[in-house]
């Protein structure tokens, strides 16, 4: 195997591998000695590519986010007009997105005390709301403020996605699907009645 080529599968070894301690024991059960053995290398070997354990989290909610966007991007590909169905694609509705959502807030525990994290935050939602409103531009969504559209979006699968991962036995699936047809019905009525409101 190429050097360049195996060096890559590692590195995606221990991503993953980040993956699934952070998943599954959190943020404090998260350090180098887990990652690498569940990665099957060595702590020498993981810091030859993640110098910290910052490191780690922030690549791992980078695949995570990878693997959420193309969902989403296959989802709006069959229907440009289905952002419901979009959206929901970041609830943690079966196995694989409620690891993603607790990757998510593992993400967010460790950036509190991180600036280079809580950076990575900002600059990734600014362009997640940015994202959302250049496609209700796309859409021709009747809207007056996009923007603020984008940001009830975000505040809505933000708190379904916390809700969700820290109480799933009430924030069932039916639940989130629920509460998020209603209150993007709101969003869209909203929008409209602004919309009129304006004139335009």
């Amino acid at each position: 195997m190429p050097k360049q080529v195996d060096e890559q599968v590692q590195i995606a070894r221990i991503v993953s591998a980040t993956c699934t301690v952070l998943s599954t024991a959190g943020i404090d059960g998260l350090n180098l000695r887990a990652v690498a053995q569940a990665a099957g290398c060595t702590t020498g070997l993981l810091m030859h590519w993640f110098a910290s354990k910052a490191e780690l989290v922030q690549a791992a909610l980078a695949q995570t986010v990878t693997v959420q966007n193309e969902r989403v991007t296959r989802r709006l590909a069959a229907d440009p007009h289905d952002v419901l169905g979009a959206i929901a694609e970041f609830l943690p509705l079966d196995d694989q997105r409620r690891a993603e959502s607790r990757i998510w807030i593992g993400f967010l525990a460790l950036a509190m005390s991180t600036p280079a994290l809580m950076y990575d935050h900002q600059q990734r939602y600014e362009r997640f709301r940015q994202e959302i409103i250049d496609h209700l531009k796309d859409i021709e969504f009747r809207g007056a403020h996009p923007a603020e559209v984008a940001d009830r979006i975000i505040v809505l699968v933000d708190g379904i996605c916390v809700g969700a991962t820290l109480d799933p036995g009430y924030w069932t699936p039916r639940r989130q699907r629920t509460v998020l047809a209603a209150n993007i019905a709101d969003v869209i009525d909203w929008t409209r009645q602004t919309h009129r409101a304006a004139g335009k």
